[in-house]
């Protein structure tokens, strides 16, 4: 993989170059171009609210699949209440407002909480970062519905970050190619 590290005005990005025609070369050969040092995306408001084509869990796990191209996201909770709503509701009570909900958060948030007496000092990853997304379906309006809070309190696409989080998934995908 070759790294771009040079300052830009473009955001982060990664890339597969395809192969030129005539040229035969392995499949995972160094055609994978991450850029690194961009400008992180800004937003008007903190968390920043929008909504996303399709009302489907597929739809959802392709904007994740998105999100993920420069950043590995961790899945903190996923709440399905598709049950539920299968049910004729019965009795009084609120009804579920949305059929799934997927929230995933910075890999860096969180702070290490290391036991006492250990052997380990190797810096930690974690930074107490509060950037997260949260995907629901919204069962009014059949859509899908986005919560950014965008804002990282660290340089999620700095050349020390990239050392010190996980690769994205397709950039593993690539590396594991046969």
């Amino acid at each position: 993989m070759s790294e771009m590290s040079v300052k830009s005005d473009t955001p982060p990005f990664t890339q597969e170059i395809p192969v030129p025609a005539g040229i035969h070369v392995p499949p995972n050969a160094l055609r994978l171009v991450r850029q690194v040092d961009g400008i992180s995306p800004s937003f008007p408001t903190n968390p920043y609210r929008f909504a996303i084509p399709g009302h489907t869990p597929e739809d959802a796990q392709q904007f994740v699949c998105a999100m993920g191209a420069t950043i590995r996201w961790t899945l903190q909770k996923g709440t399905d209440n598709t049950l539920k709503l299968k049910d004729t509701p019965k009795g009084r009570g609120r009804r579920p407002e949305f059929s799934f909900k997927l929230e995933y958060k910075c890999p860096r948030g969180g702070h290490l909480d290391r036991a006492p007496n250990s052997r380990k000092h190797h810096p930690s990853r974690k930074c107490g970062c509060l950037a997260k997304f949260v995907i629901t379906h919204d069962i009014k309006t059949n859509t899908l519905r986005v919560v950014w809070s965008w804002n990282h309190n660290h340089d999620p696409y700095s050349y020390e970050d990239m050392k010190r989080c996980q690769t994205p998934e397709n950039v593993d995908r690539w590396l594991n190619r046969t």
